[in-house]
C-alpha cells in the first residue's frame, strides 16, 4: 500500500494553513504605562503588522473624546527582510510593520479606560483590546499659564482684529505646539501675517510652524504674572470677521514638555519626546477659554453709494502717464492705496462709478498688487473731450471706526494737455502726403470692338529660356545658397554650445540640481515611513551639486558659511536648519516626528535657495 500521495496531501495542507495564518494581520496596542496625571500628553500606539495597505486611522468613540484630548500623528512604516541559508536551503521571512500613533492628554482624573477602536486593515475590520488606566490629580503648574487677549471694543465686519495669546513660562519646557482652532473657524478670514523683527532683538523671537502649515512669530520677553517673575511669549495673529453677530471663538492651546518632578529620573523610553533632554519628562497642555467676539454690520447711516468696505483711515496717490494726449487716446492711471492693515481683501469702488471721472471713458481696474505697505491698482483713461484740463481728485470712502462715521480719502488733481484727434488716412500711413488735385476727366477709349481686337494667337507664343539672372529665384537656387549653409552654422553652433556645456561637469550639475531635488522630492508618498531620509538625501544632493562638495553624509554646519557667503537671509538659514534637524531626528524618532508637509517644505527652501546658490 502506498502511502505517500496521502502524506503529500496532509503536508500541502498544512504548509496551505500555516500561509494562510501568516498573512493574517496582527493588532497590537502599546501604552508606555497605566498611571498618568491629567492634563499631561502620553503616546499611543498601534502596531499593524502583516497589513498589505496602509491602515485607516481608527474610528473613536465620542465617549473617548468627551474624556480625552486626541491627536492624530503621521503613521511610520518598518519593513526588513531576513534571509539565513541552513544546510544549503535559503529561507527568507519578510517582516511589514505599520504604527498608527496618536497623542492624548486626560481631561478627567480617576479610573478611566481607553475603548476598544476599530481599524479598516486591507477591508477587514479589526478591533483593539480596551485598556484600564488610572488619571491622578494634575501638577500645580502655578509657573505655567496660557490666556487670550482681545481687543476691549467691538468691530466690524471685514475690519481686521489682532488676537494675541499670552504664554507665561517661568521653567524650562522643551517641543511646544499651539494648537489655534480659531484659523480654520468659517467665521474668520486669517490674513498672513510676518511682524517686522529688528535684527538687534533676533533673540527676543520664537519663529515655529503653526498647525496649518503657516509660520508663527511670538516675542519672548520678561514680565510679572501672579507676583512672579516669568518668560512671556506673545503671539498676535489677525482675524477678519465675515459675518456680523457674536462669534464664538474656540478653546486655544498650547502642548509642551516639562520636567516631571514628581518621578525620579530614568532612562529614555521609546515613548519620550526625542528632542527632549535625557531626563525624566511629560508632556502638558494649557488651554485658554473659548471666547466670544462682538461683530457689528457697518453703519447704513451716512453710507456712500461708492463704498467698497475699506474700514480704517486710509490715503490714495494717483499718478498718470502719458499726460500729453489727443481725445480716445489710453492713459495708465494708477492709484496706490495705503493705511489700512492687511490689503488682501481691499477693493476699490469701481471707477467708472466715480462722478469725477464722467469725462472719461474708464475701463475696468486690476484687482490691484501688493506693493511693500500698500496696494497698487490701474486703469485706463480716455478723455472724451479735447478741453480737459486735469484728471480730477478722486475720493475713495473708507469708514473710521473709532468714530463709526464714513469719510473720504482724495488724491491730488493732475493736469493734462487734450488735443483733439485728426483722421488718419491711407496715404499718411504710408507717406504719400496729402491727396494730388483730380486731372482732367477722360474718356476711356477701347482698343476695338469687343474683345477680339485684344486677342493673341497661338503662333505668337514663343518658347522661352530660363537665365542666369531667373533661376535665382528658384527654390533649388535658395535652399542651395541659402538654407543649407544656414542649417550648417545652425548645427555647429549647437554643437559648440554643447561642448562647452559639458566641458564643466560641476557647472552642469549645479544647473539641474534644484530640477533633479524638486522631483526627488515630488516623488515621496504623502505617509512615507522614510520620507524624513528621503527629503535630507535630496537637500544632500541639491547642496552637494550647488556647492561642489561630497553629498554623502552634509550637514547643516558644512553649509552654513556657504549661505551666510550668499548674503542668505537669517530665517531662510533658520528654516535649512530646522529642516535637518527634523529630517536626521526622523531616522531615530520615526515618522511621528515628522510634519505631514516636509516635502513641500523642502521644495519650496529649494525654490528659494537656488536664487541665491
Amino acid at each position: 500500500m502506498n502511502i505517500f500521495p496521502k502524506t503529500k496531501a496532509v503536508a500541502a495542507l498544512l504548509l496551505l494553513l500555516s500561509l494562510s495564518t501568516m498573512a493574517a494581520p496582527t493588532v497590537k496596542l502599546e501604552l508606555g504605562n497605566n498611571s498618568f496625571y491629567q492634563n499631561e500628553t502620553f503616546l499611543l500606539q498601534i502596531r499593524v503588522e502583516g497589513a498589505k495597505e496602509q491602515p485607516q486611522n481608527p474610528v473613536l468613540p465620542n465617549a473617548f473624546r468627551q474624556s480625552f484630548n486626541v491627536q492624530m500623528l503621521q503613521p511610520s512604516r518598518n519593513n526588513s527582510t531576513q534571509v539565513s541559508i541552513i544546510n544549503g536551503k535559503m529561507s527568507k521571512v519578510v517582516h511589514n510593520e505599520w504604527i498608527l500613533r496618536m497623542n492624548i492628554t486626560p481631561l478627567k482624573k480617576g479610573k478611566q479606560q481607553i475603548p476598544s477602536m476599530t481599524l479598516n486593515i486591507d477591508g477587514t475590520a479589526f478591533r483593539t483590546n480596551p485598556i484600564d488606566i488610572f488619571v491622578k490629580d494634575a501638577e500645580k503648574l502655578e509657573d505655567l499659564g496660557f490666556e487670550l487677549e482681545l481687543p476691549n471694543t467691538p468691530c466690524y465686519v471685514g475690519q481686521p482684529v489682532m488676537l494675541t495669546w499670552n504664554w507665561y513660562v517661568g521653567r524650562s519646557v522643551d517641543s511646544f505646539q499651539f494648537d489655534l482652532p480659531v484659523l480654520d473657524a468659517p467665521a474668520f478670514s486669517c490674513p498672513d501675517y510676518q511682524p517686522d523683527i529688528p535684527d538687534d532683538q533676533q533673540d527676543n523671537y520664537l519663529i515655529f510652524m503653526l498647525s496649518d502649515n503657516r509660520r508663527g512669530v511670538a516675542r519672548k520677553q520678561m514680565a510679572t504674572w501672579k507676583g512672579m517673575r516669568v518668560q512671556k511669549v506673545s503671539l498676535s495673529l489677525p482675524v477678519i470677521p465675515l459675518k456680523a453677530g457674536t462669534l464664538a471663538i474656540p478653546e486655544s492651546a498650547v502642548a509642551f514638555a516639562i520636567e516631571d518632578r514628581r518621578r525620579q529620573p530614568r532612562n529614555r523610553s521609546p515613548f519620550d519626546d526625542f528632542f527632549g533632554p535625557a531626563r525624566s519628562m511629560k508632556q502638558v497642555r494649557l488651554t485658554a477659554p473659548a471666547a466670544t467676539l462682538d461683530v457689528r454690520e457697518v453703519p447704513q447711516e451716512g453710507r456712500p453709494a461708492t463704498f467698497s468696505g475699506i474700514i480704517g483711515p486710509c490715503r490714495i496717490e494717483a499718478q498718470a502717464e502719458p499726460r500729453d494726449v489727443c481725445v480716445g487716446d489710453p492713459i495708465i492711471l494708477t492709484i496706490t492705496l495705503t493705511g489700512p492693515s492687511f490689503l488682501d481683501n481691499v477693493r476699490l469702488p469701481p471707477l467708472a462709478t466715480l462722478p469725477e471721472l464722467t469725462d472719461f471713458k474708464v475701463s475696468d481696474e486690476e484687482p490691484g498688487m501688493l506693493k511693500e505697505k500698500g496696494k497698487v491698482f490701474q486703469c485706463t483713461l480716455r478723455a472724451t473731450r479735447a478741453d480737459i484740463a486735469a484728471i480730477p481728485s478722486i475720493a475713495i470712502p473708507y469708514l473710521n471706526p473709532t468714530s463709526g462715521r464714513y469719510e473720504f480719502a482724495k488724491s491730488e488733481a493732475i493736469p493734462i494737455t487734450v488735443s483733439n484727434s485728426t483722421q488718419v488716412t491711407l496715404r499718411d500711413v504710408e507717406g504719400m502726403g496729402a491727396e494730388p488735385a483730380s486731372p482732367p476727366a477722360m474718356e476711356l477709349q477701347a482698343a476695338g470692338q469687343g474683345l477680339a481686337p485684344n486677342a493673341e494667337g497661338a503662333a505668337l507664343l514663343q518658347p522661352q529660356r530660363r537665365s542666369l539672372r531667373q533661376w535665382t529665384h528658384t527654390a533649388p537656387w535658395i535652399a542651395i545658397v541659402y538654407v543649407l549653409p544656414t542649417l550648417f552654422v545652425l548645427l555647429l553652433g549647437v554643437t559648440r554650445l554643447l561642448a562647452l556645456r559639458n566641458a564643466n561637469p560641476a557647472a552642469l550639475a549645479a544647473r539641474q540640481a534644484a530640477a533633479k531635488a524638486d522631483a526627488a522630492l515630488a516623488a515621496i508618498a504623502p505617509n512615507d515611513g522614510n520620507g524624513g531620509e528621503k527629503v535630507l538625501d535630496a537637500l544632500r544632493a541639491f547642496f552637494g551639486a550647488k556647492l561642489n562638495m561630497p553629498a554623502g553624509a552634509l550637514v547643516f554646519k558644512d553649509i552654513e558659511q556657504s549661505l551666510q557667503k550668499a548674503n542668505a537671509a537669517p530665517e531662510l538659514a533658520n528654516d535649512v536648519k530646522r529642516l535637518f534637524d527634523v529630517c536626521e531626528a526622523s531616522r531615530y524618532g520615526g515618522a511621528a516626528f515628522l510634519p505631514a508637509d516636509l516635502p513641500s517644505q523642502a521644495r519650496r527652501l529649494i525654490d528659494q535657495l537656488n536664487r541665491i546658490l
